[in-house]
């Protein structure tokens, strides 16, 4: 297993522990929350994630992009030696790439998928719908690219001056 392998499975089993321990809005499943489809959290993190601030996101992450979620596919997904769980597959339409070398098309994962009409997410875990505007804050783990920080390493962006308050906020070299 290569060095960047061991830091996706340590990054990954520890998102499983945050899943195992949230709890709330859904129910256990193969050791994974599930939520229906007309629930969804009512805060933006678990009660056991504390917020990460935009430099610092910015700071832990490979790539900070601009763009627009194009297409969304999810599976499960090997992980790691006897690990399977739902993955996302995410395309970007990259607008910017405020770190990081990125244009046209960027592919990455997201843990947490809807597979077959159901949705399998913990509260901690970004959701991408295609039609978003959103900056993403992405880690390279050897090979497979992860929002930093679960749900936090994904914004929204609903205009000019969310772009601007997250441009204000970080500090990068390309």
């Amino acid at each position: 297993m290569s060095a960047g392998m061991n830091k996706l499975t340590i990054f990954i089993l520890s998102s499983l522990m945050l899943v195992s321990c949230a709890g709330g809005s859904g129910h256990e499943t193969a050791g994974l929350i599930t939520e229906t489809v007309n629930t969804a959290p009512t805060r933006p993190y678990s009660n056991l994630m504390f917020p990460i601030p935009v430099e610092k996101l910015a700071e832990r992450a490979d790539h900070v992009l601009y763009g627009d979620v194009k297409a969304v596919s999810g599976a499960v997904e090997s992980i790691a030696p006897e690990i399977s769980m739902p993955v996302s597959t995410v395309t970007l339409s990259v607008r910017e790439a405020l770190k990081g070398d990125a244009s046209g098309s960027f592919t990455f994962k997201s843990l947490g998928a809807e597979i077959d009409g159901s949705p399998y997410y913990s509260e901690d875990m970004a959701r991408f719908d295609a039609g978003e505007t959103v900056v993403v804050f992405l880690k390279d783990f050897g090979g497979t690219v992860l929002p930093v920080g679960h749900v936090q390493g994904k914004v929204v962006v609903r205009g000019k001056d969310d772009m601007n308050e997250i441009k204000d906020k970080i500090t990068y070299e390309k």
